[in-house]
């Protein structure tokens, strides 16, 4: 894999926060109308704060944050600067910008999933988009900081379910510690 660019804004990041899973039964839409509902540890403003006595699936096994390497593939950007549009777009997390795809990403999406044809979160196959989902240069997985302060990495062979599971903050799935290690 190739070295990938520096980021290209000031308050980039190739880390960002676990919004969990996205209900997406609005017609698969990630933010416009209702925005469906975000069941991770940090969800958006319309959802309002999560307090830690709200993560009822448990600290060690709940997802904080992870990382959202720039290693995206298939992304131009179309951006109006010049100097930019048609280049490989190959991330665009932005801790200032507090919405999905920027500072936010989700379990819906499997870990490293790296091809990404657009990051229009209204669009109906948002979900199978690396754009939304946590992503490393690391071969074989990708590191997340859980909410109990914890850091481990997680195989990107993970079953989706139990992936799913660890970015849900209180839907009772039962998850065995020995599934994450």
């Amino acid at each position: 894999m190739p070295i990938p660019e520096a980021p290209p804004h000031s308050g980039s990041s190739s880390y960002a926060w676990s919004g969990g899973n996205n209900s997406y039964g609005n017609g698969g839409n990630l933010t416009g109308g209702s925005g469906g509902t975000h069941d991770g540890a940090i969800v958006n403003a319309k959802q309002g704060p999560v307090r830690l006595r709200e993560i009822t699936d448990g600290t060690s096994l709940t997802f904080l944050a992870g990382e959202a390497h720039y290693t995206l593939q298939g992304m131009t950007h179309s951006d109006t600067n010049e100097a930019l549009a048609g280049k490989p777009n190959t991330g665009q997390n932005v801790w200032g910008a507090g919405h999905y795809p920027r500072s936010h990403l989700s379990t819906n999406t499997p870990v490293n999933t790296h091809r990404s044809s657009h990051s229009n979160p209204n669009l109906a196959d948002w979900y199978k988009q690396g754009a939304f989902g946590f992503r490393s240069a690391h071969p074989g997985g990708c590191h997340f900081v859980f909410c109990d302060g914890s850091a481990r990495m997680i195989s990107e062979t993970i079953a989706l379910p139990i992936y799913k599971a660890l970015g849900s903050r209180d839907g009772g799935e039962l998850v065995d510690a020995g599934d994450v290690e």
